[in-house]
């Protein structure tokens, strides 16, 4: 634990200021998908020339690696902090790890639904985003072992374990909307408690 944090203080999160033009964009991509969206259609939103939005950004997919890039620095980021202000063993890093993803997917829920747009990037942006990607994997991946090698958890596969936590979490940006049944604190409980009895660890996790 670093500073004056608490346990609970990395669930709280301030709301994500983005660049008008991000922020057009998203909405845009969000509304119509990708393919759907057009560059005039986001300068409309933001209330600038197609030129003007041309002298920010040189393409379309140009807007779209930025708010990929920064969705994924926001997200390996979060899931870092969440893990600084955990206790060291298995059980309570599993909980807190799956928590945060959850809560990701719900607290920036339309950033987190441009994974299904994903298949629109160009290789390079793509293996961009795979490298952040990769640092939360290897985080599941590494609490897995680590639980597993103390008798924690009973995981055979890990990574296969850890990639089917990760894909149960990020489905749930294609479901969630905000104001629904559940709320982002509820979500992620419930997430953290699947991923448990995927890891067959027995235990509860706290709140």
């Amino acid at each position: 634990m670093q500073g004056d944090e608490t346990a609970s203080d990395w669930r709280r999160r301030e709301p994500l200021e983005l660049p008008p033009l991000l922020a057009g964009a998203l909405e845009s991509f969000y509304e119509k998908g990708y393919h759907g969206a057009s560059v005039r259609d986001i300068a409309s939103r933001v209330g600038v020339t197609v030129p003007a939005l041309y002298y920010h950004y040189a393409s379309k997919q140009a807007i779209m690696v930025a708010l990929v890039e920064l969705a994924a620095r926001d997200f390996a980021d979060f899931v870092t902090r969440a893990l600084r202000s955990t206790p060291d063993d298995p059980a309570s890093r599993l909980a807190v790890l799956v928590e945060a993803i959850a809560l990701q997917m719900t607290q920036r829920h339309r950033l987190a639904f441009l994974d299904a747009e994903l298949r629109y990037l160009d290789p390079e942006a793509l293996a961009g985003y795979r490298r952040h990607r990769r640092r939360v994997e290897d985080e599941l991946v590494g609490v897995l072992r680590s639980g597993a090698e103390a008798g924690v958890f009973e995981v055979d596969e890990v990574t296969e374990v850890a990639r089917a936590i990760l894909g149960m979490c990020q489905a749930i940006a294609t479901w969630y909307h905000p104001g629904g049944a559940l709320s982002p604190a509820e979500v992620s409980g419930h997430y953290a408690r699947y991923a448990m009895n995927l890891a067959r660890a027995g235990v509860t996790t706290a709140r």
